[in-house]
C-alpha cells in the first residue's frame, strides 16, 4: 500500500511540473462601437492557431483564425474593426485545439463568449442622396435634312431618352437594390467603390433591369455605385453614378495587428 501511496504520489508531481499542465491558455476581449479586441497569452511555444468570432445582436459580424505572432507564438492580439451606429448587443466568442496549439490544449468552441456587452453607439448618419444630371437635350436637326437611317444587327438607329438610376433608399445590410431604366439596353455592368460588382445582360424589348448589388463590407456606409449601360442599336455607352447606404449593423473584414 505503501509503495501504490508513493507512486501515486510521484505521478502527481511529474503531471503538475509538466509544460502542458504549466501552462495557463488564457483569452481576453473587450468590445465597443469601433470594434473588438482579442488578447491570447500563455500558450506553450510554437505554431498556435486559435478560432475566433464576432456577434452583433446574434448575428455573425466576423469569423476567422488568428496565429499567435508574439513572443514565439505563446501570445497575440488581434483586433476586429466594427462600424456600428445606434444600440447593439455585442459578444466576442474564442475557442483552441486540440489541432492547431502546439501542446494540443483545447478550449471547445461551445465556451462562454470572452466578453458580452450592450453598447451605446452614435447615431446613423443621414443617407446621402447624389443627383443624377439629365443628359444635355440634342440640338434640332435642321428642317431640311432628314434624319439618317443606320442599320445595325438588323436594328435602326433611333433616339434612346436619358437612362435613369434608381437606388434604394433605405440601407442595405449586404445588397443594395439598383434600378436603371433605358430603352434599348444590352447590357449593365454595376461595381461598388470602383469594383466590378455584377454584370447583367438585357433581353430584347425590356426597358428596365433590377439587380441586388453586393456592398463592400469594408469602408464608409455610403457608398458609390457605378452602371455602365451599353446599347443594341450602337448608341455611345452610358455611365451612371448614385450612392447606397450599408446598414450600421455590417461589419467590415477584419485585420490583424500584431
Amino acid at each position: 500500500m505503501k509503495m501504490l501511496k508513493r507512486a501515486g504520489g510521484l505521478a502527481l508531481v511529474a503531471l503538475a511540473c509538466s509544460p502542458a499542465a504549466a501552462m495557463a491558455h488564457t483569452g481576453a476581449a473587450t468590445v465597443s462601437c469601433t470594434g473588438a479586441d482579442f488578447s491570447f497569452v500563455k500558450f506553450q511555444a510554437g505554431s498556435n492557431t486559435v478560432n475566433y468570432k464576432v456577434t452583433v445582436d446574434g448575428a455573425t459580424a466576423a469569423q476567422g483564425t488568428f496565429v499567435l505572432d508574439q513572443a514565439g507564438g505563446t501570445q497575440g492580439h488581434l483586433n476586429v474593426p466594427l462600424t456600428l451606429y445606434d444600440t447593439h448587443r455585442v459578444q466576442a466568442f474564442s475557442w483552441w485545439g486540440p489541432a492547431g496549439t502546439a501542446d494540443g490544449n483545447t478550449k471547445p468552441s461551445s465556451s462562454p463568449p470572452l466578453a458580452d456587452e450592450v453598447v451605446q453607439c452614435a447615431a446613423a448618419p443621414a443617407p446621402i442622396t447624389v443627383p443624377v444630371a439629365p443628359a444635355p437635350a440634342a440640338a434640332p436637326a435642321a428642317a431640311t435634312t432628314p434624319a439618317p437611317t443606320i442599320a445595325v444587327a438588323g436594328e435602326r438607329v433611333v433616339s434612346v431618352p436619358a437612362p435613369r438610376l434608381i437606388v434604394q433608399s433605405a440601407c442595405a445590410a449586404t445588397h443594395a437594390r439598383v434600378t436603371v431604366a433605358a430603352r434599348l439596353m444590352r447590357q449593365v455592368r454595376f461595381s461598388v467603390k470602383g469594383r466590378p460588382a455584377r454584370t447583367v445582360n438585357v433581353g430584347p424589348g425590356l426597358r428596365s433591369v433590377t439587380a441586388l448589388v453586393a456592398l463592400r463590407p469594408r469602408g464608409p456606409v455610403a457608398q458609390k455605385v457605378t452602371t455602365r449601360i451599353t446599347f443594341r442599336n450602337g448608341t455611345r455607352a452610358r455611365t451612371l453614378v448614385a450612392v447606397a447606404r450599408r446598414c450600421s449593423s455590417a461589419a467590415v473584414v477584419p485585420t490583424f495587428t500584431g
